[in-house]
């Protein structure tokens, strides 16, 4: 009776182990790897609408903050934050938003990689424009929108470039730190 239970136990640790390892090995596939994606509609600076893998999806781009477009109480932080009106806020939303349209074709697939969700339920990743460069590491170059990293979603691509593209705006006054 002991030897049943002794391979039992075992058994149990090596179903655990495969569960573990599958579970990982899809995790990593369907999060890490870059695929592509349609852009159905641009929502704000540092939110689209895609197509991906059939199904229509928010994706909120990673490392970055956009201002706001509209009233709302992130966007009376961000005046607070920066010591800007309002109004400004929203003028440099809208700028983003600008820029992004007419850096994003609304019926094109661009290469993604989606890292995960927020706490909102959308996508959480990188769009990567026809230069192979992210879409937030040029709307950090212009000033249109400041880096912006949580520890929580661990991964830290593009960080030291994203660190690099802020100091340069904010070095030449463009966009939001030209106040």
């Amino acid at each position: 009776m002991n030897s049943i239970l002794q391979v039992i136990k075992k058994f149990k640790i090596y179903l655990i182990a495969v569960f573990l390892v599958a579970y990982v090995t899809y995790s990593f596939c369907y999060y890490q790897n870059d695929r592509t994606a349609k852009i159905i509609s641009i929502i704000d600076g540092d939110t689209v609408r895609i197509r991906y893998q059939n199904k229509q999806k928010s994706l909120r781009l990673k490392g970055i903050d956009c201002f706001e477009t509209s009233i709302s109480k992130h966007a009376k932080s961000q005046a607070k934050y920066h010591k800007i009106k309002i109004n400004k806020v929203f003028y440099w939303g809208d700028t983003a938003k600008k820029f992004v349209q007419k850096n994003l074709k609304i019926n094109k697939s661009y290469k993604v990689r989606i890292l995960g969700k927020d706490k909102y339920g959308r996508f959480l990743g990188y769009i990567y424009l026809e230069n192979h460069e992210p879409l937030g590491l040029n709307l950090l170059r212009h000033g249109y929108c400041e880096q912006m990293f949580f520890n929580k979603y661990k991964s830290k691509i593009h960080k030291t470039e994203y660190r690099e593209a802020e100091q340069h705006a904010k070095r030449e006054k463009l966009g939001i730190w030209s106040k």
